[in-house]
């Protein structure tokens, strides 16, 4: 699981040193139309407590070449390739773990809420959940009626991840020109 994390706080702090991008509407669509069908099931191993960096690679591998594929056929030049991979990454990771969290039951508003994360938020560098992030999390859960204390490994590794994919993607949104 740590492995794990270190990949997404790799995605995330480079990402964070990159200058803003004007990618047309097409370049930023396209690898997500171009990802495998079994990407999902990858992205369910990543973050299940059994989950390992092999699985996370080869997300990381299907959306690099999504993006190579898109890069070729609509001319995105080299140094915002590398860009549109990291916000494809959080747009598809956030969107499946958002959608894991659902099917649990696992109220999502709450984690954005209490952790500022989302469109309109601050979207704090989140590459792994903090012991005081952890604790803000339970009592918001409690506060609002749902039972922290049910959580499962597995349901504490997709809130970890959907804490940090979903920065990702809103932090960089912007900054590919959406």
């Amino acid at each position: 699981m740590k492995r794990i994390i270190l990949g997404f706080a790799a995605v995330i702090a480079a990402f964070a040193a990159s200058p803003a991008l004007a990618l047309t509407a097409e370049q930023v669509a396209c690898p997500a139309s171009q990802l495998p069908g079994d990407l999902n099931a990858s992205l369910d191993r990543t973050f299940s407590a059994a989950g390992t960096k092999a699985d996370f690679d080869r997300t990381r591998t299907a959306i690099a070449a999504a993006v190579v594929t898109c890069s070729s056929d609509l001319a995105i030049p080299p140094a915002d390739a590398s860009a549109l991979a990291n916000y494809t990454l959080g747009k598809v990771g956030s969107a499946r773990a958002a959608q894991l969290l659902k099917e649990r039951c696992i109220p999502a508003g709450i984690i954005d809420l209490t952790l500022d994360i989302g469109e309109g938020a601050t979207n704090p560098d989140r590459t792994r959940l903090s012991e005081d992030d952890w604790q803000a999390l339970d009592a918001a859960f409690v506060q609002s009626g749902f039972d922290a204390g049910g959580l499962t490994d597995d349901d504490r590794r997709l809130i970890d991840g959907y804490a940090a994919l979903t920065t990702l993607y809103w932090s960089t949104k912007s900054r590919i020109g959406l």
